[in-house]
């Protein structure tokens, strides 16, 4: 099989990750989320979509809070060169206080590696403190919102 085979059956088995362009990105965003979703149905589908429990984090104990998704390339975060950029999309997903989906924000991020610790990160700051590979990127301290996906 070649590369290029291999990639493509890679990223199938991946719905969601950080190599989507953006239009493929908020397409299959729109088909999976919707707004008047639960925290949990997000949290599920968000499961079945490959996307790791590892990478995700919740801002608030209780509603309204919102919850950040890190889509890493398909197979997740990975470095492999002395001097290497790791780039991923964060998802933030806000809540109301019924715990209802009310907004989708994607922000891309990333991070230079060197000798396998981050030299910085993006967006920063970050909650607790950087770590060497295998430890991913932290969590930023406030969940980004850069571009506004517009939801069903």
């Amino acid at each position: 099989m070649s590369a290029g085979v291999l990639v493509g059956v890679g990223c199938q088995s991946y719905p969601l990750h950080g190599m989507l362009s953006d239009p493929a990105l908020h397409s299959r965003l729109a088909e999976n989320f919707s707004a008047g979703m639960s925290y949990d149905e997000i949290n599920s589908r968000l499961t079945e979509l490959r996307v790791s429990e590892d990478y995700r984090h919740t801002y608030g104990d209780a509603p309204p809070r919102e919850m950040l998704a890190r889509l890493f390339p398909p197979g997740g975060f990975w470095v492999d060169r002395k001097s290497q950029h790791v780039r991923w999309i964060d998802l933030t997903f806000a809540f109301d206080e019924n715990d209802a989906l009310e907004g989708l924000w994607t922000f891309r991020g990333g991070a230079r590696y060197i000798d396998g610790f981050p030299s910085f990160i993006t967006p920063s700051p970050v909650l607790g403190r950087p770590r060497y590979y295998p430890a991913a990127p932290p969590p930023p301290v406030t969940p980004p919102r850069e571009e506004e996906v517009a939801l069903p």
